[in-house]
Protein backbone atom coordinates (compact mmCIF):
# COMPACT_ATOMS: atom_id res chain seq x y z
CA UNK A 1 0.00 0.00 0.00
CA UNK A 2 1.22 3.17 -0.87
CA UNK A 3 2.07 6.02 1.87
CA UNK A 4 -0.88 8.06 0.72
CA UNK A 5 -3.25 5.78 0.78
CA UNK A 6 -2.16 4.21 3.84
CA UNK A 7 -2.47 7.71 5.99
CA UNK A 8 -5.74 8.45 4.14
CA UNK A 9 -6.94 4.33 5.44
CA UNK A 10 -5.67 5.20 9.27
CA UNK A 11 -7.72 8.41 9.03
CA UNK A 12 -11.02 6.47 8.33
CA UNK A 13 -10.60 4.03 10.65
CA UNK A 14 -9.87 6.79 13.70
CA UNK A 15 -12.77 8.47 12.63
CA UNK A 16 -14.82 5.54 12.34
CA UNK A 17 -13.68 3.85 15.34
CA UNK A 18 -14.52 7.68 17.17
CA UNK A 19 -17.73 7.80 15.76
CA UNK A 20 -18.40 4.23 17.52
CA UNK A 21 -17.27 5.44 20.70
CA UNK A 22 -19.14 8.78 20.45
CA UNK A 23 -22.66 7.00 19.39
CA UNK A 24 -22.09 4.29 22.15
CA UNK A 25 -21.19 6.59 24.91
CA UNK A 26 -24.51 8.13 23.84
CA UNK A 27 -26.70 5.15 24.91
CA UNK A 28 -27.81 3.90 28.31
CA UNK A 29 -25.47 0.54 28.99
CA UNK A 30 -26.80 -0.54 31.67
CA UNK A 31 -30.16 -0.06 33.26
CA UNK A 32 -31.75 -1.18 36.78
CA UNK A 33 -35.22 -0.17 37.25
CA UNK A 34 -36.81 -0.91 40.57
CA UNK A 35 -39.65 0.67 42.33
CA UNK A 36 -40.11 4.11 43.65
CA UNK A 37 -40.63 4.85 46.74
CA UNK A 38 -42.59 2.06 47.42
CA UNK A 39 -46.26 3.95 46.77
CA UNK A 40 -48.71 2.28 44.85
CA UNK A 41 -49.14 3.70 41.33
CA UNK A 42 -45.94 5.81 40.73
CA UNK A 43 -43.53 4.93 38.05
CA UNK A 44 -40.70 2.57 38.74
CA UNK A 45 -36.93 4.44 38.99
CA UNK A 46 -34.87 4.35 36.18
CA UNK A 47 -31.35 4.18 37.17
CA UNK A 48 -27.57 3.79 34.82
CA UNK A 49 -25.57 2.07 36.09
CA UNK A 50 -22.81 3.02 33.37
CA UNK A 51 -22.59 6.47 33.36
CA UNK A 52 -19.31 6.88 34.33
CA UNK A 53 -18.29 4.81 31.71
CA UNK A 54 -20.48 6.59 28.95
CA UNK A 55 -18.83 10.10 29.68
CA UNK A 56 -14.86 8.26 29.46
CA UNK A 57 -16.07 7.03 26.22
CA UNK A 58 -17.25 9.95 24.81
CA UNK A 59 -14.38 12.09 26.18
CA UNK A 60 -12.03 9.09 24.49
CA UNK A 61 -14.03 9.41 21.14
CA UNK A 62 -13.10 13.11 21.11
CA UNK A 63 -9.38 12.48 21.45
CA UNK A 64 -9.89 9.84 18.81
CA UNK A 65 -11.02 12.96 16.35
CA UNK A 66 -8.09 15.56 17.61
CA UNK A 67 -5.16 12.94 16.40
CA UNK A 68 -7.28 12.70 12.90
CA UNK A 69 -5.85 16.16 13.08
CA UNK A 70 -2.79 15.72 14.43
CA UNK A 71 -1.61 12.89 12.55
CA UNK A 72 -2.63 15.54 9.26
CA UNK A 73 -0.36 18.00 10.37
CA UNK A 74 2.40 16.17 11.49
CA UNK A 75 5.59 14.97 10.80
CA UNK A 76 7.87 12.02 10.49
CA UNK A 77 8.27 11.10 15.00
CA UNK A 78 5.01 13.59 15.12
CA UNK A 79 3.45 10.57 13.41
CA UNK A 80 4.92 7.97 15.55
CA UNK A 81 3.89 10.28 19.18
CA UNK A 82 0.52 10.28 17.89
CA UNK A 83 0.16 6.58 16.74
CA UNK A 84 1.20 5.61 20.11
CA UNK A 85 -1.37 7.91 21.93
CA UNK A 86 -4.16 6.12 19.73
CA UNK A 87 -3.06 2.86 20.31
CA UNK A 88 -3.44 4.23 24.27
CA UNK A 89 -6.43 5.39 23.63
CA UNK A 90 -8.10 2.40 22.11
CA UNK A 91 -6.80 0.43 24.93
CA UNK A 92 -8.03 2.75 27.19
CA UNK A 93 -11.35 2.78 25.40
CA UNK A 94 -11.71 -1.20 25.63
CA UNK A 95 -10.66 -1.34 29.02
CA UNK A 96 -13.74 1.17 29.49
CA UNK A 97 -15.99 -0.87 27.60
CA UNK A 98 -15.13 -4.02 29.04
CA UNK A 99 -15.41 -2.99 32.67
CA UNK A 100 -18.65 -0.82 32.16
CA UNK A 101 -20.60 -3.01 29.77
CA UNK A 102 -21.56 -6.14 31.50
CA UNK A 103 -22.73 -7.57 28.41
CA UNK A 104 -24.86 -4.72 26.69
CA UNK A 105 -24.77 -4.22 23.29
CA UNK A 106 -23.30 -0.80 23.18
CA UNK A 107 -20.62 -2.06 25.22
CA UNK A 108 -19.56 -4.31 22.70
CA UNK A 109 -19.75 -1.27 19.74
CA UNK A 110 -17.25 0.60 22.12
CA UNK A 111 -15.02 -2.39 22.56
CA UNK A 112 -14.86 -2.28 18.61
CA UNK A 113 -14.28 1.46 18.43
CA UNK A 114 -11.27 1.05 20.81
CA UNK A 115 -9.90 -2.02 18.68
CA UNK A 116 -10.17 0.34 15.42
CA UNK A 117 -8.44 3.25 17.12
CA UNK A 118 -5.82 0.54 18.14
CA UNK A 119 -4.99 -0.69 14.98
CA UNK A 120 -5.34 2.79 13.13
CA UNK A 121 -2.75 3.57 16.27
CA UNK A 122 -0.17 0.80 15.32
CA UNK A 123 -0.47 1.36 11.72
CA UNK A 124 0.62 5.59 12.23
CA UNK A 125 3.61 4.32 14.65
CA UNK A 126 4.75 1.92 12.51
CA UNK A 127 4.59 3.34 9.26
CA UNK A 128 3.77 6.94 9.85
CA UNK A 129 7.43 8.35 8.96
CA UNK A 130 6.88 7.10 5.44
CA UNK A 131 3.61 9.23 4.70
CA UNK A 132 3.67 12.52 2.45
CA UNK A 133 3.42 15.41 5.00
CA UNK A 134 2.01 19.01 4.43
CA UNK A 135 3.87 21.33 2.54
CA UNK A 136 6.57 23.53 4.70
CA UNK A 137 5.89 26.59 2.38
CA UNK A 138 4.46 28.37 5.36
CA UNK A 139 6.91 27.39 8.13
CA UNK A 140 9.16 29.87 9.91
CA UNK A 141 12.67 31.51 7.55
CA UNK A 142 15.04 30.03 9.56
CA UNK A 143 13.64 26.22 9.09
CA UNK A 144 13.69 26.94 5.40
CA UNK A 145 16.92 27.72 5.21
CA UNK A 146 17.76 24.76 7.07
CA UNK A 147 15.79 22.64 4.86
CA UNK A 148 17.78 21.73 1.46
CA UNK A 149 15.71 21.83 -1.71
CA UNK A 150 14.04 19.08 -3.11
CA UNK A 151 15.25 19.57 -7.09
CA UNK A 152 16.97 22.28 -8.22
CA UNK A 153 14.33 23.99 -10.14
CA UNK A 154 12.46 23.97 -7.00
CA UNK A 155 15.76 26.08 -5.42
CA UNK A 156 15.79 28.58 -8.45
CA UNK A 157 12.13 29.33 -7.69
CA UNK A 158 12.55 30.58 -4.20
CA UNK A 159 15.21 31.95 -4.94
CA UNK A 160 13.00 34.26 -6.85
CA UNK A 161 10.48 33.97 -3.93
CA UNK A 162 12.88 35.75 -1.86
CA UNK A 163 13.55 38.39 -4.05
CA UNK A 164 16.98 36.81 -5.65
CA UNK A 165 18.03 36.69 -9.09
CA UNK A 166 19.31 32.82 -9.25
CA UNK A 167 20.93 33.56 -12.99
CA UNK A 168 23.21 36.32 -11.07
CA UNK A 169 26.84 34.40 -10.96
CA UNK A 170 28.40 34.64 -7.45
CA UNK A 171 31.05 37.39 -7.69
CA UNK A 172 32.68 36.18 -4.10
CA UNK A 173 33.58 38.20 -1.73
CA UNK A 174 33.60 42.14 -2.09
CA UNK A 175 36.93 43.42 -2.95
CA UNK A 176 36.11 47.22 -3.10
CA UNK A 177 35.29 47.39 0.60
CA UNK A 178 38.60 48.91 2.18
CA UNK A 179 37.36 47.54 5.87
CA UNK A 180 40.19 44.69 7.10
CA UNK A 181 38.38 41.16 7.51
CA UNK A 182 39.06 39.16 10.24
CA UNK A 183 41.67 36.26 9.38
CA UNK A 184 42.72 38.38 6.28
Amino acid sequence: MKGNRELQVCVLVVLVGALLLFVAGGRDWVVRTGPSSGLPGLQAQREVLTAGSQEAVRALALAGVTAVGALLASRRWGRIVVGALLLAVGLAAGAVAVAGGRGSAWSYVALMGGVLLVLAGGLAAGRGRRWAALSGRYDAPAAQAARPPARPEVAAWDALDRGEDPTALDPGPDVSDPRPTLGA
